[in-house]
């Protein structure tokens, strides 16, 4: 089988045959291999400049780098068009040739006159930056770390394109570590790493509803507990008193604190699952109350679909309680995980709906700073972002979530699950 190499000496005579062809590829190479007089030079300057300023790490890296571009350009080109002739070349296309002309051109012309790329680069750098941003980019015949810099990255790159069998050698050895221990072979060992550590804590804590849930619960809380740990909040809330529509947030909040507890002691599922929703209700309420009505709106939503999908979930369940057929103790010691699961959940759902209601000190209120926020009719920028400037975009994913309730509503009045 022919190699990359066999295919592209065979094309070695378009060089002799078209040389238009071969120039102005050569002036692209060029371009690429960031030589003088063209544009490529410019770009390689400022490389090497913002390199150097980060240290002798990074002045390495970059220099390697722009030796090994050199190398692959300048023998891609040698291959190409320095080649033997293998077989006989029909006439070649102005399309063919017009466009690499053109191009190389341009890298010429933009390494001669360079002031009008240089400010068509600095508008654009100044949008990305957010800030003016000057380039005066020019030629220096001094020694400066940048000239130096590129300077060495072409003596190893032309070693490079001399030592053919050494780099060939080298090439083939690191390809031949990297099938045993490169990234690739890294990443499948850590995928089945991973897919072991899963199967095994699905093995030992997911048996039925209530470990499944207490397995998603316990580490959410614990990473909210964590959060909280680590996220300085002194002098971040400003403490008041209950005023206005405060008295019926704390009532909306009270509901949810007494419907937990009839979901706590409630041995009916058809009650458990009422009084689930009645709690996502009340906080839809609380978020419209807040100013916040596009979490009110999708919580909404979700919660009813959530609600159709454990009706009908437990309605399939079996009638019969798993705990019966087992041994008082394994019930209490269940019993017990319950409530230390309960009671990192309760504690993690707190401190959140915690720190969403507590009033922001001044100096950190998001909309004193964006003047559009109080022209919205919004009570935060998060909502009028998602409710105003990107309004189009909530209601599709609205009416996804939507879809999505009727066709489990379909699939349900079918009398299957799938």
């Amino acid at each position: 089988m022919a190699t990359g190499e066999d295919r592209l000496s065979r094309l070695g005579g378009l060089g002799r045959r078209m040389p238009l062809l071969a120039a102005a590829t050569g002036l692209a190479a060029a371009n690429l291999a960031a030589l003088p007089l063209t544009v490529g030079f410019f770009k390689d300057e400022l490389f090497f400049t913002a390199a150097f300023e980060a240290g002798l790490l990074t002045t390495a890296l970059a220099v390697a780098a722009a030796a090994l571009t050199f190398a692959y350009i300048g023998r891609f080109w040698m291959l190409l068009f320095l080649g033997a002739q293998r077989a006989e070349v029909g006439r070649s296309s102005a399309m063919l040739v017009a466009p690499v002309a053109v191009l190389a051109a341009v890298a010429v012309l933009a390494g001669l006159v360079v002031a009008p790329f240089a400010d068509l680069a600095a508008a654009a750098g100044t949008v990305s930056h957010g800030a003016p941003i000057t380039l005066a980019p020019a030629y220096h015949l001094d020694a400066r770390p940048a000239n130096l810099m590129a300077v060495a990255a072409w003596a190893l790159g032309g070693l490079l394109l001399v030592a053919r069998r050494p780099v060939g050698w080298v090439s083939r050895s690191l390809a031949a570590v990297g099938e045993r221990v490169g990234p690739r072979r890294i990443y499948e060992a850590g995928l089945h790493g991973l897919s072991r550590v899963s199967s095994a804590v699905h093995d030992r804590e997911v048996r039925d509803l209530r470990t499944s849930i207490a397995a998603v619960l316990v580490p959410a809380g614990l990473l909210i507990a964590l959060a909280f740990a680590a996220t300085p909040t002194a002098g971040a809330y400003t403490p008041g008193g209950v005023s206005g529509l405060d008295w019926l947030i704390v009532t909306l909040l009270g509901l949810v604190v007494v419907v937990a507890l009839v979901i706590a002691w409630a041995r009916v599922r058809l009650t458990v699952v009422l009084a689930l929703s009645v709690v996502g209700f009340a906080l839809a309420a609380v978020y419209a109350l807040v100013g916040a009505p596009d979490v009110a709106l999708v919580a909404v939503v979700v919660e009813t679909m959530l609600t159709l999908v454990f009706l009908a979930a437990l309605a399939r369940l079996p009638d019969d309680v798993p705990d019966r057929d087992r041994g008082v103790a394994v019930r209490v010691r269940r019993r017990r995980r319950d409530v230390v699961a309960g009671a990192v959940a309760g504690l993690a759902v707190f401190a959140t709906v915690w720190g969403f209601l507590s009033q922001p000190a001044a100096a950190t209120v998001a909309s004193d700073h964006i003047r559009l926020t109080p022209a919205a009719h919004g009570g935060d920028v998060v909502t009028v972002i998602v409710a105003d400037f990107r309004g189009l975009d909530t209601l599709v994913e609205i009416t996804v979530l939507l879809a999505a309730v009727i066709g489990v509503v379909a699939l349900l009045r079918r009398g299957r699950l799938w």
